[in-house]
């Protein structure tokens, strides 16, 4: 069995259905809304907030003394920060290409819903792998 195969089985139907429920309902309020920009920062903001909390949780699970939480902390934090620099370093070129072959609501729109199947992909993955 593929890894999809071995997650989707465990998540239920009807989490699923609310899944793509929500992916749509997203995707049809950044197509109406006046600002756009707004929802966006909206719904990272709520991400970042929830991952926030679920990293402080896995911290506060770990056998670390209060003394010793400040560099695997700092560790963490600037290895994601060089991730995401790379990320962007490397998308930017992509999404400069499409911008001009497509409209920018075109690659926003796009480039939203497939950020968002890739982070219900991982979630999916961390919670029932």
């Amino acid at each position: 069995m593929t890894l999809a195969g071995s997650v989707l089985g465990a998540v239920s139907p009807m989490a699923l259905v609310g899944l793509s429920l929500f992916e749509a309902c997203y995707l049809g309020l950044l197509g109406r809304a006046a600002h756009p920009e707004d929802l966006r920062w909206a719904c990272a903001g709520l991400f970042g907030l929830l991952h926030g909390f679920g990293f402080a949780g896995m911290l506060s699970q770990m056998d670390l003394s209060p003394g010793n939480r400040a560099l695997p902390l700092a560790s963490f934090n600037i290895g994601i920060e060089v991730a995401q620099v790379a990320a962007v370093c490397l998308a930017w070129p992509l999404l400069a290409f499409l911008k001009r072959r497509h409209s920018e609501k075109f690659v926003m729109g796009w480039g939203s819903a497939a950020t968002l199947a890739m982070g219900t992909y991982g979630c999916l993955t961390r919670l029932f792998v």
